[in-house]
């Protein structure tokens, strides 16, 4: 018999033994979104309740002429010797899809690449001028009733903002884009029954901040979409999902963590790691000008 005084083993982390772990994936996972962004005006008419050809042209000019003051810029500071770019290293972005009915190959591009800026090095999520689908993970962090609120990265807008360019706002956004979510209920079903077929749900922006990389959306999780299919109605989604509370404090170096995402083909993922280093900026890992001033959290698998 071991001493009453002999201190426990450590804990071996696991993500389903220890507590953190267990809870990322068992319910954590439930609050998590795949987000789309689809550029209207490359979108066919008709395919949102935006459908008229007035609107349509609205969402181009928008677009282009910010993607136009992004290009000068670049172009400008790339006269003196260096180009800027965003920096899109964060656990919570992926450009990453799941099975769908129309998988965002080439068609995801616009079919003229305009012309611009050689391509950026050091980390980027490879978005550029004319990306039609664009991809990330969010998580739920607030609900009041049926509206859900869900947090995610601004950085899938890389080609139409950057350093002195911070023009994107919730009015701008929403003209642009088509925002639309898939929850990982849904996910469960196509997977289980591959008659099924996945129905977005309609997002719009309530909040951007590019400098934070940080963009907020809003759902009405009455219509949330479960699943559809041939001569079956849509399904609404009556499953919880719990917003995430935000930590009263950042976690500290050698601290243990848990890493929730939607990579590609990879729903559901989650990973343990420890907290290596805290307050890195993105210009310590690229080798351009960042246009995001947030800090950044470096974990150790």
């Amino acid at each position: 018999m071991a001493h009453q005084n002999q201190p426990e083993p450590p804990r071996v982390p696991h993500v389903f033994s220890n507590e953190p772990g267990h809870y990322a994936a068992t319910t954590a996972v439930n609050s998590v979104f795949l987000v789309e962004a689809v550029i209207r005006h490359l979108t066919e008419i008709g395919d949102d309740e935006e459908s008229t050809a007035s609107y349509y042209n609205r969402s181009r000019a928008v677009y282009r002429n910010l993607a136009q003051r992004v290009r000068r810029q670049t172009e400008g500071i790339g006269n003196i010797g260096s180009t800027s770019s965003s920096a899109a290293a964060a656990a919570a972005g992926s450009s990453g899809w799941g099975k769908r009915s129309r998988p965002p190959s080439d068609e995801g591009t616009s079919d003229k690449t305009p012309s611009g800026p050689s391509e950026p090095k050091g980390v980027t999520m490879g978005i550029t001028e004319g990306t039609k689908y664009r991809y990330s993970t969010g998580f739920a962090i607030a609900e009041r009733g049926e509206i859900l609120r869900i947090l995610t990265c601004a950085h899938i807008f890389e080609d139409i903002f950057t350093k002195n360019v911070h023009e994107l706002t919730v009015e701008n956004l929403n003209i642009m884009f088509r925002f639309c979510v898939i929850c990982v209920h849904q996910e469960r079903e196509v997977r289980q029954k591959p008659s099924r077929l996945r129905q977005t749900t309609t997002a719009r922006v309530i909040a951007v901040d590019t400098q934070k990389d940080l963009l907020v959306l809003e759902i009405n999780t009455g219509y949330l979409c479960l699943f559809s299919g041939e001569n079956q109605r849509t399904e609404y989604c009556r499953f919880e999902h719990p917003p995430i509370p935000i930590a009263p404090r950042p976690p500290r170096t050698m601290e243990e963590v848990v890493l929730l995402g939607w990579p590609p083909q990879r729903s559901e993922s989650a990973s343990t790691g420890t907290v290596s280093f805290i307050g890195r900026t993105y210009d310590m890992i690229c080798t351009e000008d960042s246009n995001v001033l947030m800090d950044i959290l470096e974990v150790h698998f």
